[in-house]
């Protein structure tokens, strides 16, 4: 996928790609990087990359998801990473949904919540393992679980369905 990196006034683009646990990213410079990102408990994520030197880096860093983007937070400053102009954003529409799907192809590690666990936002749903690495699946809102999909020990492919949340009413 093509994305757009804001900083500042500065744009760039970059091309992101699935690659096994994580991604590639094609730096407008030409330059590769891989990285993995698993969200933390905290709301925070977990970026583990290479860099140029072939050392590996491992950061915690601030994200959200906002109308205007992907928002990163790094030594204060914002970073907004947005769908490149022309192209589709991702489709939300099955997190906000409440329809959890697997990252990866893997084993289902854990089973952490039961149909009508009431959950928070954030909270680990289900863990999925892949080559000795775990993703955690979190709750994007705080809601009810509707339906758990898997167990513990079986196999699941990218995309699968895993658990579905229904928001929580607030009477809002």
């Amino acid at each position: 996928m093509k994305l757009a990196f804001h900083h500042h006034d500065r744009t760039l683009q970059m091309e992101a790609h699935a690659e096994g646990d994580g991604y590639r990213v094609r730096l407008p410079d030409g330059h590769e990087r891989s990285f993995t990102a698993r969200r933390l408990s905290d709301g925070r994520i977990l970026l583990s990359m290479h860099t140029a030197e072939g050392t590996m880096r491992v950061l915690r860093v601030p994200v959200s998801r906002t109308e205007r983007g992907i928002e990163i937070c790094w030594h204060g400053n914002t970073f907004l990473f947005t769908p490149a102009a022309g192209q589709a954003a991702p489709a939300r529409s099955a997190r906000e949904s409440g329809r959890l799907t697997a990252p990866m192809v893997g084993v289902v590690a854990a089973v952490l919540v039961s149909p009508g666990d009431p959950v928070q936002a954030y909270q680990p749903l289900v863990v999925v393992e892949a080559m000795k690495v775990m993703t955690t699946i979190d709750a994007p809102f705080a809601g009810i679980v509707q339906a758990v999909h898997v167990q513990p020990g079986e196999r699941v492919a990218h995309g699968a369905l895993v658990v579905e949340i229904a928001p929580v009413d607030n009477g809002a």
